[in-house]
């Protein structure tokens, strides 16, 4: 029997760093750690981590004072900073792909851009990054939604770490066709799987 592994199968970068970050605080906080919504979109992983002392909260309430880590996916930027104002420490595990898409966002909606996120309007990652949009921000899922965007004198496009390369390609296009390509910045920042559309494979014999 032959199987194929693609090269990028298994976790992310940032989710392997956030899992050894946590079993290690685990390890020597002799604690539970509290972490605002799943660490990881992996039940498995979480039910394990979970036994191990790793409480998932959905109310910035339920701090009271303890340690807690912020989700790979990031979290909307008033939520972060309730956390720091509640925590006793704080334990930021956002992907640090993410993490420069919100330091994209937040720069260039600073300097009076518009906003344009290609991805899942509902996923969580999203929902943190259009809290980095200063100069309004719209969610784009495919070109249908494209009309949905209004006029602006210049925006920049980014996209969930998790999209698709050729979606992101075509939905770029189609905007620059509409608002004029000098008027549109984008910047692309994605795992390894989504860009590889034919990813090498290891090949293993059995």
């Amino acid at each position: 029997m032959k199987i194929e592994l693609a090269r990028h199968s298994g976790f992310c970068m940032g989710v392997r760093d956030a899992i050894l970050t946590i079993v290690e605080e685990l390890n020597t906080a002799g604690e539970e750690i509290l972490v605002y919504g799943p660490l990881i979109h992996n039940p498995q992983t979480v039910a394990i981590l979970a036994r191990r002392g790793l409480k998932t909260i959905h109310n910035l309430d339920d701090i009271d004072g303890k340690t807690i880590a912020v989700r790979t996916h990031g979290i909307p930027i008033e939520n972060l900073r309730d956390i720091k104002a509640r925590s006793r420490r704080y334990l930021n595990l956002t992907c640090p792909r993410v993490s420069r898409v919100q330091g994209l966002i937040k720069n260039y909606s600073g300097k009076g851009y518009y906003t344009i996120i290609i991805g899942d309007r509902d996923h969580a990652e999203v929902l943190g990054l259009k809290s980095y949009a200063a100069g309004g921000v719209t969610v784009v899922s495919d070109i249908a939604d494209i009309h949905t965007v209004p006029e602006a004198d210049k925006y920049i496009v980014v996209s969930q770490t998790t999209q698709d390369s050729d979606q992101f390609s075509a939905i770029v296009s189609e905007l620059e066709k509409r608002f004029g390509g000098y008027r549109v910045q984008h910047h692309l920042r994605l795992h390894p799987q989504q860009t590889e559309r034919h990813p090498r494979r290891h090949r293993a014999e059995y």
